[in-house]
């Protein structure tokens, strides 16, 4: 018996679906501890007030009745799952821009080099492009997430003139295309 003071067992709602997409009842809970939605919290509080026998006997379905708000209504499951998603996804994200930006030095030198052998005209097309040297088609754009740097568009910036109106009638493409040698 726990200290949860349930009348009855909820359904396995959060359980079977947690089962499903192999995830363990505790890193669920690691999931809930990471969000600040008041449901994530009031779960966590009331997690934290169990004792670990009681920890260890309960499912997320007993924590989600448990776990009132100041209304007296309980987390609704669907709610429960939606916040464990939310913050699983969040820190994919995290993991997937800390392994892009750990790599980016090596890919950029690979880059870099591939571009100065014969068949890296793609490669020089793209470094071009990077810098600003040669112009990106007006249906393509990069989307660059620097995620938690604020910019600050108050600076005067100063805009360089383009390389079309420097170069004249330079044909690009041929210098993208030529080989290297």
């Amino acid at each position: 018996m726990t200290s949860l003071a349930l009348a009855h067992d909820p359904p396995p709602v959060v359980s079977v679906a947690l089962e499903e997409a192999k995830i363990a009842p505790e890193d669920a809970i690691l999931y809930l501890r990471c969000s600040k939605a008041p449901e994530a919290v009031l779960m966590c509080l009331k997690y934290d007030s169990l004792v670990d026998t009681e920890k260890q006997a309960i499912t997320l379905d007993h924590l989600c009745a448990a776990a009132k708000n100041e209304k007296g209504e309980s987390v609704d499951p669907s709610r429960c799952l939606g916040i464990i998603t939310e913050q699983m996804f969040s820190r994919s994200i995290s993991v997937t821009n800390l392994i892009a930006a750990s790599r980016a030095p090596d890919v950029m030198k690979a880059a870099v080099w591939y571009a100065g052998t014969p068949d890296g005209h793609q490669d020089r097309k793209m470094l071009l492009q990077t810098i600003g040297v040669a112009p990106v088609p007006k249906n393509q754009s990069t989307y660059i997430n620097v995620s938690g740097n604020k910019i600050d568009n108050s600076t005067h910036v100063t805009v360089a003139p383009t390389l079309e109106s420097v170069l004249g009638d330079v044909d690009l493409d041929k210098i993208i295309d030529a080989e290297v040698s």
